[in-house]
């Protein structure tokens, strides 16, 4: 009796706390529960900060935190799309929850396009200048995380919820799943989560055409559900069966360490601008040894934490060369560099070609 009692408090306990935020390691940590997607959408509707409208099935929020804006629709039994567009307005992170006595067999399949605006502090004709960085995960029922965000970035997530039974139906029997490397992730009774960063194998897929789908709406929330679910359907076809034995997806780590990566992989897409602030200086800022800090960051992303950084830099200044028409000296200089020769030299390394390559010919 006295242990049935102590459940019931811990389960009371666990629907308070997402009515409660926390500061911790520089991040204001808020929670979410997350047994279902419906549950979800109902504890984000009664949250006394937040606006919920009928009509169009929209949960807006505008405080300390964030600006967003929520929308979500059951597309099919054991088959939920929920897309978020959140602006932060100050260092930010949801810890992931469930209630015991609930249940929780949904899987998860994330979209995270991750929009920075770089330069803020430059002159006015580079304000408007941004970077997006695409990042994807992929969770199993009852997995506890934590999603980390930094202030003044806006992220746009695409989430698709479906159950084992639905996966099953609709994927699992597919024999070419059978020799697929995702199987192995579905397979690993003990890995939970999984998070990997700009992988070309999915540049294809329309998340745009789902994004629009989904918000445009029509006299009660998504106009065309028949259109969604059929674009929904064939999104997660594609993204299963698709070739991807690149993908690293058994990595070791634990939700933890992977929660605190990403923290330390936002940090450097937003200092993209400046040079690298060196192995010991994260180490500090994030509270993990430099040797942890390296191993655990290669383990999850493939390389190093200056390879990543200079690709993503690299990346990032060939659309700026390619589209904003940007001087190659002034980028040297922005990016750190000490003279515009090693700036093409590491721009070679990254892209393949030289800078110039991609300079408009006005």
């Amino acid at each position: 009796m006295k242990l049935m009692l102590q459940k019931r408090i811990n389960s009371w306990f666990t629907h308070f706390q997402k009515y409660f935020f926390k500061y911790k390691d520089g991040f204001f940590e808020l929670t979410c529960l997350l047994n279902t997607p419906e549950a979800l959408v109902e504890s984000l509707k009664k949250m006394p900060f937040n606006k919920y409208d009928d009509k169009n099935q929209i949960i807006t929020c505008n405080n300390f935190f964030l600006d967003a804006e929520v929308h979500f629709q059951e597309l099919d039994e054991g088959l939920w799309l929920i897309y978020v567009d959140n602006y932060y307005k100050t260092n930010l992170s949801f810890k992931i929850i469930y209630d015991e006595y609930l249940p929780a067999e949904y899987y998860s399949l994330s979209y995270h396009l991750l929009e920075n605006k770089l330069f803020k502090n430059k002159s006015p004709e580079n304000s408007d200048i941004q970077y997006e960085n695409e990042t994807w995960s992929l969770t199993k029922p009852k997995a506890t995380y934590i999603d980390s965000h930094l202030k003044e970035s806006r992220m746009k997530i695409l989430t698709v919820f479906f159950t084992e039974k639905w996966l099953t139906r609709n994927v699992f029997n597919d024999l070419r799943f059978e020799n697929n490397n995702f199987k192995k992730f579905f397979d690993n009774e003990e890995q939970k989560y999984i998070v990997w960063s700009g992988s070309p194998e999915f540049k294809n897929i329309e998340y745009q055409s789902i994004i629009d789908n989904v918000c445009e709406k029509g006299n009660k929330g998504v106009a065309n559900v028949l259109d969604l679910k059929f674009r929904v359907y064939k999104y997660i076809q594609e993204f299963f069966l698709t070739e991807n034995e690149n993908l690293n997806l058994d990595a070791k780590l634990s939700v933890s360490d992977v929660s605190k990566q990403l923290k330390v992989e936002n940090f450097l897409i937003e200092n993209l601008k400046d040079k690298f602030v060196g192995v010991e200086f994260l180490s500090k800022k994030f509270g993990i040894s430099p040797t942890k800090l390296k191993n655990d960051f290669k383990e999850a992303y493939g390389m190093s934490l200056l390879q990543y950084f200079q690709r993503k830099q690299m990346e990032l200044a060939k659309e700026l060369i390619e589209f904003k028409n940007f001087k190659i000296s002034d980028l040297a200089l922005k990016f750190g560099y000490e003279n515009p020769s090693k700036f093409s030299r590491a721009f070679l390394k990254h892209n393949g070609k030289l800078p110039s390559f991609y300079k408009r010919k006005d």
